[in-house]
């Protein structure tokens, strides 16, 4: 229709977006909701293959060698399956977030240095991302569903730290026990 000058942009094409795609942007309620389905994700997997395998432990036996080799072949397949695409899905977060910061995703490669990880992990949440199109991409809003899931997370956190916070306290009373002697005649009194 209109003579493109030198000045002007080309056409772009509607960019899609996928939330499994590593193309893209994800803000910090997206990056802190997708946690949230990733761990519902998580749970609901673990215990819909426990269930399947007739094993509920879904304690760090998961990650132990023994437990894949009590396992058929098949069965250890899925499993190391579903463990992958969790893996992945965790990539996509990281990556997604970094291009909202303007940042090469490779960069989420410091998650691998123990005493960094930690602070990487605070910027990736609390940094804001760029404002407008960066070259990642246009700026993509929140969903509902991560929205919902990134308070419910912040929501759990906040519930966990009271509740810790009123364990050390009830624990730290000032009724103190001297030796293992005392404890043993205190808690057979009742018998």
């Amino acid at each position: 229709m209109f003579a493109q000058t030198s000045f002007s942009r080309p056409p772009q094409p509607p960019f899609k977006d996928s939330p499994f795609s590593i193309h893209g942007r994800f803000n910090r309620m997206s990056y802190l909701g997708g946690y949230g389905l990733i761990y519902l994700v998580t749970l609901l997997g673990y215990f819909i293959l426990a269930s399947f395998l007739g094993s509920f432990q879904l304690s760090s036996n998961l990650f132990n060698f023994e437990f894949y080799s009590s396992l058929s072949e098949a069965s250890a397949l899925v499993v190391w399956a579903f463990s992958l695409f969790l893996i992945y899905l965790n990539i996509v977060l990281v990556v997604r977030r970094l291009h909202d910061l303007n940042k090469s995703g490779w960069m989420g490669l410091l998650l691998f240095i123990p005493v960094v990880q930690f602070f990487f992990m605070i910027y990736l949440l609390l940094a804001s991302g760029t404002a407008g199109p960066n070259e990642y991409g246009p700026v993509r809003p929140a969903t509902f569903i991560e929205k919902l899931m990134a308070w419910l997370i912040l929501v759990a956190i906040l519930v966990s730290l009271i509740s810790t916070a009123g364990i050390f306290y009830y624990f730290s009373g000032t009724d103190t026990l001297e030796t293992p002697t005392q404890i043993l005649q205190k808690g057979t009194e009742y018998f």
